[in-house]
C-alpha cells in the first residue's frame, strides 16, 4: 500500500511540474528579442519598453503593422523600402 501511496505523489508532483514547464515555453514563445537592448519583449509591442526602440511598422502599401526586421509584408507582398 505504501508504494501505491508513494506512485500516486510521483504522479502528482510530475503532472504540476510539467504543467509549469509548458506554461513557461508557452509564454516564451509569446516573446520577441529587441534588436537594440537584446531584452525580451511581448511580440504584440510595436516599441520595447525598455530602451523604446520601433519594434513594427505600417506597410508603405497595405498600411498593415509588419515586424521592423521583415523585408516583406506578408499581407500583400510588397517589398518594404530601405529605411
Amino acid at each position: 500500500m505504501p508504494i501505491l501511496a508513494c506512485i500516486g505523489l510521483s504522479l502528482i508532483v510530475y503532472f504540476l511540474l510539467m504543467g509549469n514547464i509548458k506554461d513557461m515555453y508557452i509564454n516564451d514563445a509569446k516573446k520577441v528579442q529587441c534588436g537594440k537592448c537584446s531584452k525580451k519583449v511581448d511580440a504584440t509591442y510595436t516599441f520595447c519598453p525598455n530602451c523604446k526602440e520601433q519594434l513594427k511598422e505600417p506597410c508603405n502599401h497595405c498600411n498593415n503593422i509588419i515586424d521592423i526586421n521583415w523585408r516583406y509584408c506578408p499581407y500583400c507582398g510588397n517589398t518594404k523600402g530601405n529605411r
